[in-house]
């Protein structure tokens, strides 16, 4: 059996913490799954493109990647900034227990294929034993190796890293102040109707995201 040499890096099947450039704008946003993400991205994608992705969003992050010419990681965007100029940097914030519910309804309620879930075989179980996997996932000591669906919106950028911090509910307003033109949003909205059966699970999402309600939003 060939073994893998120690310093080889491996892949991981989780996304690094990165920005996404919006071409001829000067602007980049941090990468937060369910955070107004997708309609970001076909935002990149048009401006790069003239090009308006229309159908999957499976599509939209296909094209935009993990690792492409879109993306910047958070920790080289001081490097880039000295090659390329100044960029207006700007993350979204979202209410966790908002997000949290959003991409339970997305994946588990409405069943988006979604790999690493999927192989893990959650779609089936009950919704005591999804929180025990979150409580897991979000156990693990790098961030980077946590879904980032489930990942803290913390542990995707510092505080010095963005010029912005924008409420998700703001973030049309925010992108036609700056100047970045809108194009017509058809995301991956949820329509299912779901409601928390007990106010022990949001209180027990707010513990385990406290420290997503401490970002402090500036605009």
């Amino acid at each position: 059996m060939k073994h893998i040499p120690e310093s080889q890096i491996i892949p991981s099947k989780f996304m690094d913490n990165c920005f996404c450039l919006l071409p001829g704008f000067q602007a980049a946003f941090v990468v937060i799954p369910k955070n107004g993400i997708t309609f970001l991205k076909k935002l990149a994608i048009y401006f790069r493109t003239d090009e308006i992705i229309d159908n999957t969003d499976d599509e939209v992050h296909k094209i935009v990647g993990y690792h492409s010419s879109y993306l910047v990681p958070v920790s080289q965007m001081p490097q880039y900034e000295k090659e390329n100029g100044s960029m207006l940097k700007f993350a979204v914030w979202r209410d966790p227990v908002e997000r949290f519910v959003s991409c339970y309804k997305y994946f588990y309620l409405e069943r988006n294929y979604h790999t690493y879930f999927h192989f893990l075989d959650l779609y089936q179980n009950s919704f005591e034993y999804y929180m025990k996997f979150v409580e897991l996932e979000l156990s693990k000591n790098n961030p980077v190796y946590q879904d980032e669906h489930l990942r803290r919106q913390s542990d995707f950028y510092r505080r010095e890293d963005v010029d912005y911090i924008v409420p998700f509910h703001k973030l049309n307003r925010f992108l036609t102040e700056k100047g970045i033109p809108l194009i017509e949003e058809r995301a991956n909205a949820t329509s299912v109707k779901f409601e928390l059966d007990s106010a022990k699970w949001e209180e027990k999402i707010k513990e385990l995201y406290r420290a997503d309600y401490d970002i402090k939003v500036n605009y």
